[in-house]
């Protein structure tokens, strides 16, 4: 099953399991300045559209463009009844052929599955306005960590790209790039307990692979270690401007392109 079944097959439960996701996406909104109004947004990877929702109500766009590869979340987010949605890969070369200018281009905790980020980050700077920005969140390659350790598996987040090199890709593609790292540690009650919430955000590939006993096993080293089943996400917030010398950072002197029709 590919990743795009996996996220559709959980798109009913999804918004019950990612409140990490949601705080994130909240965060990643309230870093951008506070007379930043950007006039048309777009949100890559917008799942349910709960974020988009929150972003919306806090930013009031004139217009605003979410885009999902999983047609099952995209219905989700038309029940919101606002902006527009879309069905969409964003990673394919062809989804940016008939795109005008934002002024605002958000992805929250999305891009760290795509494989050709530097890509994808010169796609989103030439679909920029001057004083643009380009906000997202990604995970790192210390996720779930202690996980992997302790089930001795080789889990997808292993394979994300370190942030200090999204961030060495960002300034490569022309961005003026602020950046917080953060190292968030969650407590769970058993590690099943944790198995069942990543299932839930529509992750599931690696259950199958568990048996009970190898569960059990991993929750003992866990305990042993931490004291508890404790499991580390690491995320990196960006906040990329699309003008060299940074300037338009301020609010002022924004140009503001119409939509390509």
């Amino acid at each position: 099953m590919g990743l795009i079944e996996e996220f559709s097959r959980s798109s009913h439960l999804y918004d019950k399991h990612a409140g990490l996701q949601f705080e994130l996406g909240v965060e990643l909104v309230s870093g951008l300045p506070l007379d930043f109004r950007p006039a048309r947004v777009l949100d890559l990877g917008c799942g349910t559209g709960r974020v988009s929702e929150w972003m919306y109500k806090k930013l009031n766009p004139g217009r605003f463009l979410g885009v999902d590869a999983s047609s099952c979340m995209i219905n989700q987010a038309k029940k919101r009844e606002f902006g527009a949605w879309r069905v969409a890969d964003f990673s394919q070369d062809s989804f940016w052929d008939e795109l005008g200018r934002f002024d605002l281009i958000f992805s929250n905790s999305v891009l760290h599955w795509i494989d050709d980020l530097e890509g994808l980050f010169r796609y989103v700077r030439d679909h920029l306005v001057v004083g643009g920005c380009f906000a997202f969140s990604i995970f790192g390659p210390k996720t779930m960590q202690e996980v992997s350790w302790a089930l001795e598996l080789d889990i997808p987040a292993s394979h994300f790209l370190p942030l200090k090199e999204v961030m060495s890709m960002l300034e490569n593609s022309g961005y003026e790039v602020k950046f917080k790292p953060k190292l968030i540690v969650s407590q769970y009650n058993t590690l099943l307990e944790f198995l069942r919430f990543v299932r839930g955000t529509g992750i599931r590939k690696e259950r199958r692979l568990l048996l009970p006993s190898r569960i059990r096993r991993a929750e003992r080293r866990l305990r042993r270690r931490f004291g508890e089943i404790r499991v580390s996400y690491e995320v990196g917030l960006f906040w990329a401007w699309a003008d060299q010398k940074g300037e338009a950072q301020d609010g002022k002197d924004r140009t503001i392109l119409g939509w390509k029709v």
